[in-house]
């Protein structure tokens, strides 16, 4: 199997900024009207994890699916509606892992590779396309209120102070 630093230069990946590396892959010529603009119909990504590295808590205005490739399991922690939800993306139907998964939009989420060492490897795709301004990141205290049983979680993944 490679290593995620030999990914990282084969797929030309770049540090995201809500951790990980990524490069956009797809992105829709055509478009359509939304509230806030205009959005391509739809946008794909390459996302690689190293090992323990995050995808801190964040939400999209638009729905998310991820889709597993290579590597370590990915746990995603998702959080919507005064509800927490943990899934496993990956290849092991006995661990009860997934290949993919849909968050939908305006539910605040990040994600761990699970191993100790090595990488996973998966891909995004977002309908309506990505845009930075249907990117946010939540109000950790907010959360650690609406959900006190996952202090600690809420606490790795929490983005970056601003």
């Amino acid at each position: 199997m490679p290593t995620a630093d030999y990914l990282i230069e084969a797929l030309r990946l770049s540090p995201h900024e809500e951790g990980g590396w990524f490069r956009r892959t797809y992105e829709s010529e055509k478009s359509l009207r939304v509230d806030e603009g205009s959005r391509s119909l739809g946008t794909s990504i390459l996302y690689l994890l190293k090992s323990q590295e995050v995808s801190r808590l964040h939400s999209l205005r638009s729905d998310e699916t991820w889709y597993f490739h290579q590597g370590n399991p990915v746990r995603i922690h998702s959080f919507r509606e005064g509800q927490y939800r943990l899934d496993l993306l990956g290849n092991s139907w006995a661990n009860s892992e997934m290949p993919q998964r849909t968050l939908c939009s305006g539910t605040v989420f990040g994600a761990v590779s699970s191993g100790d060492s090595g990488f996973s490897l998966v891909s995004c795709s977002v309908t309506p396309g990505f845009d930075y301004a249907d990117f946010s990141w939540p109000d950790v205290d907010q959360m650690l209120a609406e959900y006190p049983l996952q202090e600690d979680l809420i606490r790795m993944l929490a983005p970056p102070s601003r």
